[in-house]
């Protein structure tokens, strides 16, 4: 290398260009590796905290009918609480509770065991709780 360096400035010259892109390719690897190491790390822990909600089904504006299926799904297994509450926020008829395995999981609700009224569809699980307001008509 040191006699290329010596005999002409065309050597030189290319040397130069080449350690030059040498240096920014590196650079740019060392970018690039950085913040694929802070998107994995990052983003797995998005990722773990979107995948435990649940989705529960839409209901209907007004209930009625006899019977009519409620339901949701879960992304992994956990424990449920699935209820029916008053607009007092007391229960009034409880689906389960317990530990249910992730999937969908639908419930037989016969609205004609309920009096007229406002209640509340209550999802509760250990990542978060829902509820959902209904109206029976029978």
């Amino acid at each position: 290398m040191l006699e290329l360096w010596n005999t002409s400035d065309a050597w030189r010259i290319t040397i130069n260009i080449v350690g030059a892109i040498s240096i920014v390719v590196a650079l740019y690897l060392i970018y690039i590796s950085y913040k694929m190491i802070t998107n994995y790390f990052i983003g797995k822990k998005t990722k773990e905290l979107k995948n435990v909600y649940a989705k529960i089904y839409e209901l209907p504006s007004i209930f009625i009918k006899d019977e009519i299926q409620l339901g949701f799904e879960i992304p992994k297994d956990i424990h449920v609480k699935f209820t029916i509450l008053d607009e007092n926020e007391k229960e009034v008829l409880a689906f389960h509770n317990g530990d249910l395995k992730a999937g969908e999981h639908v419930f037989l609700f016969k609205s004609n065991n309920v009096d007229n009224g406002k209640y509340f569809l209550n999802f509760v699980s250990e990542y978060q709780s829902i509820n959902k307001m209904m109206i029976i008509q029978n």
